[in-house]
């Protein structure tokens, strides 16, 4: 009876993916205030009724792309890497991240806008995403202390900073503010960001 259950929970937890992935797209193509949950049953190949079963709203699907899909991809994309010199780890991070901003714009750009007008969708991102990328830089922060790459200093306070950094330059360039640097320009970019970021700005 477990082991059923066991199935019934996964092909549950799979189904709700689906449903997800198919919201992004959909969300995408369309934008969340023309996409309509008939559109997204059609691209999940599941009738309008079974996404009721798993969300109550459209608005409840896009929390559900904020909580449950989009800390997985920044998080991957804001990893430090464990080995190799600071500069390099920051400098990869950030790059990594400005390229998951070019593979996933136009979904930034609807929680983006979306986040401006619904309180609940921001604070979603703030203690969902937030607060795990937080947790996990604050991790690597003060394993970096630990092994003498940095000197000590305030692990919340830092991975603040970071943090917040990395948002401040990606918005401007979701919204279309700013125009996405080129690789080469990103690569520049994210050294620069992690030279200020580790050396600040006072000559030597």
């Amino acid at each position: 009876m477990a082991s059923t259950l066991s199935r019934r929970q996964r092909r549950a937890a799979g189904r709700r993916r689906d449903i997800l992935a198919a919201a992004i797209s959909v969300f995408r193509q369309k934008g969340y205030d023309r996409a309509t949950t008939r559109e997204i049953a059609a691209a999940a190949d599941v009738s309008e009724g079974t996404i009721y079963n798993y969300f109550r709203s459209k608005n409840e699907l896009l929390m559900g792309i904020v909580r449950e899909i989009v800390p997985s991809l920044l998080g991957e994309a804001l990893y430090l890497d464990e080995v190799g010199d600071v500069r390099a780890r920051f400098t990869g991070a950030l790059e990594r991240m400005l390229n998951f901003v070019d593979e996933n714009r136009d979904i930034l750009n609807v929680l983006a806008g979306e986040a401006w007008r619904n309180e609940e969708i921001l604070y979603g991102w703030l203690s969902t995403v937030g607060q795990e990328l937080l947790a996990r830089l604050e991790q690597r922060l003060a394993g970096l202390i630990t092994s003498g790459a940095l000197r000590p200093l305030d692990v919340g306070l830092a991975a603040r900073m970071i943090l917040f950094t990395a948002v401040g330059v990606a918005l401007p360039i979701v919204r279309g503010v700013w125009d996405l640097p080129n690789p080469t320009q990103r690569h520049q970019l994210a050294e620069n960001l992690a030279d200020l970021l580790l050396n600040g700005m006072i000559a030597r």
